[in-house]
């Protein structure tokens, strides 16, 4: 198969943190191994320098948002555009515009990612629900317009496809295509490199749960903070058992934490607080989880307020290098993830390639990307006890999901996501 030449455009990219940005890396680096050629069109920032095929252009700082950069809607002079053969825009802002005028100018076909719904954006402009309902009305109507122009729509989870159809062109191409995760990166931790890890950033012994990444108004990460506050309330100490441990390519994976037991039934997902707790029966967690929430951004404040007040023991490290995330996630025994707006949310892709099981929403794609009882737990939005209570659910059946996890690592490899972008891309370009 011959491999197309791309040019990719993204009003965010590295050094911000969050999956678009990674996703963008990770798809370019799979693309120059097998010797083909992906450009990256970003807005520039003072913190990160660009590297071969990278192409940064003049940004201005969102001031709105710190650390987003809002990008001005040009073409790098010496960006080589003369044997191009798709254009692929990551976002629908300045910089994808630009990618929308370069696909037209070159006469080329234009595939677009549906990364995040433009909506969710609308928190950040105004705190008045009746302005923010206008402006969500507003930018969901220009990202049907963006998206129309395109020749295909790439959609991380079908939950996302369904999105999509009822609202652009119903001729439109809408391909679904995971961002998958690179499993030669994230793979689980060996024991002595997470105590290490626990060690420099003053963790406590017992178990862990938690988040990594953008602290945003929209990811809702209050509810962990409640859930939290719900298993606080409701564990007495017992005697506790060591865990088994597993094993990954040769590698040795042992969770530093402790045996849980757990008597009754696990906790239904629309049962009201009182009731959940009186089925749960409690009685025996040997130790309180710990908190750590990895990462950072605008809701980071509240976020600490909100903990001080519950009087919870949570630990902010702040951003975390690249490097750092597959230790963090196998340091953890449960990825909280309580985010409803998720075209996919890549890091709980990322938490299960490393053996952590995730206790997510069951809303958007976390309906999906979570296999229920395999890889990690649903519950209903707007439910803190039961995300509670599935935390517990998990930690006394830990070896099951942690196997699960495991087993479903193939599933995840950005090799046959990268597999199915190339059949895409010459299959429109064929059109």
């Amino acid at each position: 198969m011959s491999i197309p030449t791309v040019v990719a455009f993204t009003d965010t990219y590295l050094p911000t943190v969050n999956g678009v940005s990674y996703t963008i890396q990770t798809w370019r680096d799979q693309w120059h191994d097998r010797g083909g050629t992906m450009q990256i069109v970003y807005p520039t920032a003072d913190q990160y320098e660009s590297t071969t095929g990278e192409f940064g252009i003049h940004s201005l700082p969102f001031p709105l948002y710190d650390g987003f950069r809002l990008g001005l809607p040009l073409l790098p002079d010496e960006l080589d555009v003369a044997d191009i053969d798709i254009v692929h825009t990551h976002t629908p802002f300045a910089v994808g515009l630009s990618g929308v005028r370069l696909a037209r100018r070159a006469d080329v076909p234009l595939i677009a990612s549906y990364h995040t719904p433009t909506s969710e954006y609308a928190d950040y402009l105004t705190s008045q629900p009746h302005v923010e309902r206008i402006v969500s009305a507003i930018a969901d109507g220009y990202e049907q317009w963006f998206l129309s122009r395109a020749d295909a729509v790439i959609c991380p989870t079908h939950d996302a496809q369904s999105r999509l159809k009822s609202s652009i062109d119903p001729d439109a191409e809408l391909a679904v295509i995971s961002n998958g995760v690179d499993t030669d990166f994230f793979y689980p931790a060996d024991e002595s490199t997470t105590i290490s890890f626990r060690d420099r950033y003053d963790l406590p012994t017992g178990p862990l749960i938690g988040y990594t990444g953008r602290h945003g108004y929209e990811k809702n990460l209050s509810e962990l903070l409640y859930a939290a506050e719900w298993i606080k309330q409701n564990i007495d100490t017992a005697e506790a058992e060591p865990r088994a441990t597993a094993s990954i390519e040769d590698n040795t994976q042992i969770k530093n934490i402790n045996q849980f037991s757990i008597s009754g039934d696990s906790a239904g997902d629309n049962i009201p607080q009182q009731t959940l707790i009186d089925d749960l029966n409690v009685d025996s967690l040997n130790q309180e989880p710990t908190v750590v929430l990895g990462g950072d951004g605008p809701a980071r404040e509240e976020l600490e307020l909100l903990a001080d007040k519950l009087g919870l023991n949570v630990h902010f490290l702040g951003f975390l290098a690249r490097e750092e995330l597959p230790v963090f996630y196998s340091m953890l025994d449960v990825f909280m993830f309580p985010s409803p707006v998720e075209t996919q949310g890549l890091v709980a892709l990322e938490a299960i390639a490393c053996g952590t099981p995730v206790v997510g929403v069951n809303a958007g794609a976390l309906s999906s990307t979570i296999e229920d009882g395999i890889t990690g737990r649903h519950y209903q939005p707007d439910n803190p006890a039961a995300c509670g209570a599935r935390v517990i659910e998990i930690l006394t059946d830990y070896n099951r999901f942690m196997h699960g996890c495991l087993d479903y690592r193939s599933k995840l490899s950005v090799t046959r996501v990268v597999d199915d972008l190339l059949s895409l891309y010459q299959q429109i370009s064929k059109t």
